[in-house]
Order: C-alpha cells, then sequence, then structure tokens
C-alpha cells in the first residue's frame, strides 16, 4: 500500500479517483468496503452472492464520482 494513500483524507481520495488516479480508487475501495459489505449482509436478497453486490456498488460509486464530493473539493 503507498504511504501516501494512508495519509489522505477521503475527500482528497475522493478528488484523486475523480481525476482517473488508480491507487486513490484502491484506497477508496479497501477503505469503504467493510461498511459496504456490512450494509450488502443486512439488506441482500438471500440467493445474491455478496461479492457481487459489493462489486456492482464500487461500480455504481466510480460511475457517479464527479458528483460525490462536490462540495468537498
Amino acid at each position: 500500500m503507498d504511504e501516501m494513500a494512508e495519509d489522505l483524507d477521503a475527500g482528497a481520495l475522493v478528488a484523486a479517483a475523480r481525476r482517473h488516479e488508480e491507487e486513490a480508487a484502491r484506497e477508496l475501495v479497501r477503505r469503504l468496503y467493510p461498511l459496504v459489505l456490512k450494509m450488502v449482509r443486512s439488506h441482500r436478497p438471500r440467493r445474491t452472492a455478496e461479492e457481487d453486490l459489493c462489486q456492482m456498488i464500487f461500480i455504481k460509486i466510480f460511475q457517479k464520482l464527479s458528483i460525490l464530493g462536490q462540495g468537498a473539493a
């Protein structure tokens, strides 16, 4: 893991990910994955795999990244 990513706050990571910096995107996933997984487990249909739902959620997050964090930039 990159030391710089450890020092960045969430707003800085979102801004870097919006600039298509791959390391920032990976760090966001690493930090948010436990929370996303917890939400998926509490709301998922029984026959849907947790990993598939988490992946879909992160795809949506990164598709909407231009909207997220606009006030924090």
